[in-house]
């Protein structure tokens, strides 16, 4: 009864370990914001890129596009693998306490589960097209090449950072052949707001950065010029975005949205004058992050009549 009972309570301590691993895993490659990637790959078919006569069931039921979506997913999780993998040492600063946990996990494996999910990427698209084929590994060697390279690079690694969140809205505008001009404004602001993301994160990682030698805007001209810059990137958008009200034909809704986009801008552009501390720098961060969400979710209204069309 004695040795059931060990087994039993062992096998139970193995279950609970396998469960904790898998959770780490899942915060490694950021599950929740794969679910967000392909909410918006799917929204921006269903209700912006597609042709107008393709309807929803077709355009959900499209195998090449269940691919793309898919492929993509996997790409940006073994992206963010690699990238937590080549900054495991700033996390330690950083984020000490994500990063014991994440150390839980073995470099070994990390690597095998990014070779294996890029090798199942470039497979899945391969079933699309040769030219998804070469898109894909084209995707992911720019992933590669920013978090080893780009990465501690000034303004180079702002910039890679913020493409690389535009790639899978662009994936799908390619899968289309949709190249209408209005469709690209949407993704210049989230680049811009994308750029502004990370460089809020490189104020927040200074003490990281500055340790490992990453030439961040922070690090390099120092707080006062990255406040500058990041002033200057919200009024540009603030400025594009009252452009586009006056002189595109946009609907009321997605004008709405972009009344709230300059508000939440015009609080940033305050709040960042005043942050000092890590603190104050990580609540800019979550403004951004939740305003970029808000963007996301919101892509429905670029083109509402559609959308009401399908409803």
């Amino acid at each position: 009864m004695e040795d059931k009972a060990s087994l039993a309570l062992a096998l139970k301590k193995k279950t609970k370990w396998f469960l904790f691993k898998s959770f780490l895993l899942f915060s490694v490659v950021r599950g929740h914001n794969l679910f967000l990637l392909v909410i918006v790959q799917y929204f921006s078919a269903i209700f912006i890129i597609s042709p107008e006569n393709l309807m929803v069931h077709e355009i959900i039921s499209d195998r090449n596009l269940f691919l793309l979506v898919v492929s993509t997913a996997i790409c940006v999780a073994s992206g963010y693998i690699i990238n937590n993998f080549y900054d495991s040492e700033k996390d330690l600063i950083n984020r000490p306490t994500q990063s014991y946990l994440n150390r839980l996990i073995s470099s070994r494996l990390k690597i095998n589960l990014y070779f294996l999910l890029n090798f199942l990427a470039i497979s899945l698209s391969l079933l699309i097209s040769y030219k998804a084929f070469l898109m894909f590994c084209g995707y992911i060697f720019i992933m590669w090449f920013h978090s080893h390279k780009l990465n501690k690079i000034v303004v180079f690694g702002n910039i890679s950072a913020a493409f690389l969140g535009m790639i899978p809205y662009l994936l799908v505008l390619f899968y289309y052949e949709n190249t209408q001009l209005h469709l690209f404004l949407y993704p210049l602001l989230m680049f811009c707001m994308v750029i502004m993301k990370t460089i809020v994160k490189d104020q927040a990682d200074l003490s990281g950065d500055l340790v490992r030698n990453y030439r961040t805007i922070p690090v390099v001209y120092g707080n006062t010029i990255t406040k500058k810059v990041l002033t200057g990137i919200s009024l540009s958008i603030i400025i594009g975005s009252l452009f586009s009200v006056c002189y595109l034909s946009l609907n009321i809704y997605f004008n709405i949205y972009i009344f709230i986009v300059i508000l939440a801008l015009a609080l940033f552009i305050y709040l960042n004058q005043k942050s000092k501390t890590k603190v104050h720098y990580l609540e800019l961060h979550f403004l951004l992050k939740m305003l970029i969400t808000f963007s996301v979710l919101c892509v429905i209204f670029i083109d509402l009549p559609r959308v009401l069309v399908y409803l």
